[in-house]
Order: C-alpha cells, then sequence, then structure tokens
C-alpha cells in the first residue's frame, strides 16, 4: 500500500509529462508549417524585382519593333491659326484653322499620299509617275500637277473641292469607280458616295486663302462668319441689333486688323478681345 506522500509525486510527473507533450505538439506544428513556407517561392521583394525586370525588357522590345515599323509621318494641326506646309516633293500646303494635316517625311516611289481633315488649299508639283492622293474621311482625291481647295471637317459628312488649276479626280473611299472629274473652276461636292457637280456662286469662299473679300450688302453676320473663317478668328457680335447692318466693302490682301477696323468705323463698333473672343460692341 502506497503512502500519501508517494502518490502525491506520481500526480505531479503524470502533469508535467501531459504538458511537456502538448508542448513538444506545439514545436511540432510551428517546424512543420515553417519547412511548408520554406518551400513556397520567396514572392517580396527578389521575386517582385525579377518580375519587373522582365516588363522593362518586353516593354523596350515593343517599342523597338514600334520605332522599326511605323511610318516616318508629320501631323500638323491647327485651331485659332493658319500654316504653310512645304512637302518633300516640293509641293505647298495651306492649311485653314481647326484643320490636320498628315504626310510622310519622304514619299514613295509609287504614289504621294496625305490625310486631311478640316480645310487646305494645294499647290501641288507636277509628277506623271506618282500621283498625288489627299484622303479625307469620306473622299480620295487625286491630281498629277495642279492646284485645288479642299474642306472636309469631322462631323459634316461632306467633302468640298474646288480646282483652281488642272483636273482633280473625286470620288466616295467606298465607291472608287465611280469617281467625279473635275476642271478649273469647276466645283465638286460628295455626300455619302455621290459625287456631284455644282456651281459655286459664293465670292468669297476661297477668301480664307486669296484673302480677297468682296461683299455686297452683306448681313454684318454673314461677314463675320467669313472673315472667322478666313482668318481663323472667333469674331462675336454682342448685341442681335447688330446684325441688321449691311456691309458693302471690297478688301485684297488686307491684313486682319485692317479689316477689322473698317468695320468698327463703318458702324461705330468698338473690339474687344477677351480670351479667344473678339467681340463687336456698338459705341452708341
Amino acid at each position: 500500500m502506497k503512502h500519501k506522500e508517494d502518490i502525491i509525486p506520481e500526480q505531479a510527473r503524470q502533469m508535467y509529462t501531459l504538458k511537456t507533450d502538448r508542448a513538444w505538439s506545439r514545436i511540432r506544428k510551428v517546424i512543420d508549417t515553417e519547412k511548408e513556407v520554406s518551400k513556397k517561392p520567396a514572392y517580396p521583394l527578389q521575386q517582385m524585382m525579377r518580375v519587373a525586370a522582365g516588363i522593362i525588357v518586353l516593354a523596350s522590345l515593343s517599342l523597338a519593333v514600334w520605332l522599326f515599323v511605323k511610318p516616318d509621318t508629320h501631323r500638323v494641326k491647327t485651331v485659332w491659326n493658319q500654316k504653310k506646309i512645304v512637302l518633300a516633293d516640293g509641293s505647298t500646303i495651306y492649311l485653314n484653322g481647326h484643320s490636320s494635316l498628315r504626310y510622310p517625311v519622304k514619299f514613295s516611289a509609287k504614289e504621294r499620299h496625305v490625310q486631311l481633315q478640316g480645310e487646305a488649299f494645294f499647290e501641288i508639283t507636277k509628277d506623271p509617275t506618282r500621283p498625288f492622293i489627299v484622303e479625307t474621311n469620306d473622299a480620295k482625291i487625286q491630281v498629277y500637277g495642279t492646284s485645288f481647295n479642299v474642306k472636309s471637317f469631322t462631323g459634316d459628312h461632306r467633302v468640298e473641292v474646288w480646282v483652281n488649276t488642272g483636273i482633280v479626280s473625286l470620288s466616295s473611299n467606298k465607291n472608287k469607280s465611280s469617281a467625279l472629274i473635275l476642271r478649273k473652276g469647276e466645283f465638286g461636292l460628295l455626300e455619302g458616295t455621290l459625287a456631284r457637280r455644282l456651281k459655286q456662286t459664293q465670292p468669297n469662299y476661297l477668301s480664307w486663302h486669296t484673302k480677297v473679300f468682296r461683299f455686297d450688302k452683306t448681313p454684318l453676320s454673314e461677314a463675320v462668319a467669313v472673315l472667322s473663317h478666313a482668318y481663323a478668328k472667333n469674331i462675336v457680335l454682342a448685341d442681335s441689333s447688330l446684325t441688321k447692318f449691311k456691309l458693302t466693302a471690297s478688301f485684297d490682301g488686307a491684313q486682319f486688323t485692317t479689316v477689322l477696323k473698317s468695320i468698327c468705323l463703318t458702324f461705330h463698333l468698338h473690339s474687344e478681345e477677351i480670351n479667344d473672343q473678339i467681340i463687336l460692341r456698338s459705341t452708341k
């Protein structure tokens, strides 16, 4: 028979053994967890640097391919201004306001090709071996050596061509087989896929390029619209009552400031420029 003092140490030993086993069990779980983690890739900094390096290499290769493949072209864009552009073949293009022209630095051996949005006057160097092609959103204009005006603003869904010299071919991008041949002094209009020859009756149609104006009892609102288009300016009448005035005048190659002063003196107006607007007000 065991004494009381022998029983207490035995209970203590059993409690110690139980606690020790639990502690070792926890330690084994921690060790196993660390082994599993060590088997996984070390993603933090090192792995991220590898991924970043790969992305940089791929981007560099893509840029090199793009620079090698892309055509060497220029794009000129105007807002409230006009520009004169001389091409590699000696042709000259006068770009009106709110327009853009895309053209190559060097033309191919087969053709001379440009893209226009807006309005431009073309003076094309003659080259029978290489046609000069103007492409707009809806039309294809082809010449060999001539001068002409093209008007094709985005959203208008119409293309206007006026021939100053030579012969011009006007056709739809969707129906190139039915081209309209225009000669000196003729005006062509393309709407949809239909190209028609019309009579141009506007005396100031080319004024934006020639800076020659003819006004004969023209409502001031119409005259202001012509001048805004011709000089790439934003002219505004401050009062609707000013539309009753009618302008009769001629200007040949005059500067914009000269024309504006003449109109202000004629109708007793004052001009004020605010941001991109030129506002005409009555002084009376």
